[in-house]
């Protein structure tokens, strides 16, 4: 456990998207003058030239090359880092502008980071809708907070919500540089990281066309298993397979157990939050 300075909450959004952070604010009323927002970079209509003689694209990735919108999302989480890395706080909280949940959230996360290492990692849920969060086990630390075993680390996704440290950020930063991954590859940007941790704080939509991202990935997918088998190379789809068969029996075996889904304190329906509860929206 380590002094805690401050909680910097960035919110990466693009420039124009003045409706999602409108309405952020009726989802975040009290936290959201803290945001600070991290201006998106958006290539969804084409890459500028020069950045082909500035960015280093990982080779692993040339069966399945990162597509405009994720390089603008890694670029953006970069700047992220950047932004926090120039200030004085102890963690950033980073946000994408789509995200669900509420000030209690938040609250919950700002408790959560005084249990963290200083060069942990802190995934805040946003696994809704994806079909490998089944697989998702961990020690429970706390009464929300799992330390995730790296066996599972591969069947995390999204972005749009996870705490880092100064160290792990600048390790993030400098593992960009050296070459261009997707920003959610947490498999491999996490590899050397042994603190990694998961809780339900906070929610992606389920609906694909609220993400920029999730609407490319998902058109993607639609090509066939093939595809995909192709994409992601036979080693990597088998291992995970194995690993999948495997989890439950490895869970017993070492003590792991699963995050409880997701409940929200508030509905949030269109932006607007009310008193009912919302149990069963984002499962």
């Amino acid at each position: 456990m380590i002094s805690i300075e401050k909680m910097e909450i960035l919110v990466i959004s693009l420039p124009l998207d003045l409706e999602r952070r409108e309405v952020l604010r009726t989802r975040f009323p009290r936290r959201f003058k803290d945001f600070k927002i991290v201006p998106a970079l958006d290539f969804r209509n084409g890459l500028p030239p020069a950045l082909f003689s500035m960015t280093r694209f990982c080779k692993r990735n040339y069966r399945n090359p990162l597509s405009p919108p994720e390089i603008g999302c890694s670029l953006s989480h970069m700047k992220a880092y950047e932004t926090f890395l120039s200030g004085s706080a102890s963690h950033a909280l980073i946000l994408e502008d789509d995200v669900l949940g509420s000030d209690l959230g938040i609250d919950e996360i700002e408790r959560a980071i005084t249990y963290l290492e200083d060069d942990a990692f802190l995934l805040c849920g946003g696994q809704q809708g994806l079909r490998n969060t089944r697989y998702l086990y961990g020690w429970q630390q706390g009464e929300k907070l799992y330390r995730l075993p790296r066996l599972v680390v591969r069947f995390t996704a999204r972005t749009c919500c996870y705490v880092v440290t100064r160290k792990r950020a600048a390790k993030l930063l400098a593992q960009q540089r050296s070459c261009l991954d997707r920003a959610d590859n947490w498999k491999r940007l996490l590899s050397d990281c042994t603190n990694i941790f998961f809780m339900q704080a906070l929610a992606h939509p389920q609906e694909s066309n609220s993400s920029h991202i999730d609407s490319m990935r998902i058109s993607r997918s639609r090509d066939g298993v093939w595809r995909m088998l192709l994409a992601d190379g036979v080693f990597v789809t088998l291992s995970n397979q194995i690993v999948k068969i495997f989890i439950r029996s490895t869970a017993r075996w070492r003590n792991l157990r699963r995050p409880p889904r997701f409940v929200a304190d508030i509905r949030v329906s269109r932006g607007r939050p009310d008193s009912s509860s919302a149990s069963d929206q984002w499962q």
